[in-house]
């Protein structure tokens, strides 16, 4: 059976965490969840679910350094996060400095939180030169939070700035 986008989201929220995290996931589901009800996994549908699950990660850093509430944290402010200026391999350092900032080893997988930043933060590049790696209809390169951004920008209107980096 095929996993949908929402469900996808769910098992990474289930994974717990600190109450800000959890927080940020409600938030970051509820912006996705009406546009993709059935949406499967296959192809594009993960990389939706990685940017939403970049944009949980994104909401609970800005929360955890204000030190206030994910449903606090106003779209605008997620623009250094999300908005032009970085490639990838520096957008993700920023990230994973910040992440460290507020508390999480990143070498530590049991933890929640960098065990999803491991799964949205890996860095895919097409094999061998093909233009389609994942098979007939599906290739990216970069980190999937980023590529997800641009998606959920481009596809629902999301108000973050567009990446334009993946």
């Amino acid at each position: 059976m095929l996993t949908t986008i929402v469900e996808q989201l769910a098992d990474w929220q289930a994974k717990g965490g600190p109450p800000l995290w959890e927080r940020a996931w409600d938030r970051a589901i509820g912006a996705v969840e009406d546009a993709f009800p059935a949406r499967d996994t296959t192809n594009e549908g993960m990389l939706i679910a990685e940017g939403a699950a970049g944009l949980a990660t994104a909401l609970y850093l800005r929360a955890a350094e204000e030190n206030f509430d994910s449903d606090d944290v106003a779209w605008g402010q997620l623009d250094e996060l999300f908005g032009p200026g970085l490639r990838a391999q520096e957008r993700t350092a920023h990230w994973e400095e910040r992440l460290t900032a507020v508390g999480h080893d990143l070498a530590d997988s049991s933890d929640p939180v960098v065990s999803v930043w491991k799964v949205i933060s890996l860095f895919h590049r097409p094999l061998d030169g093909r233009a389609d790696a994942y098979g007939t209809s599906f290739a990216r390169w970069g980190p999937g939070y980023i590529a997800g951004a641009e998606m959920l920008h481009h596809l629902i209107g999301l108000p973050l700035v567009d990446p334009g980096d993946g």
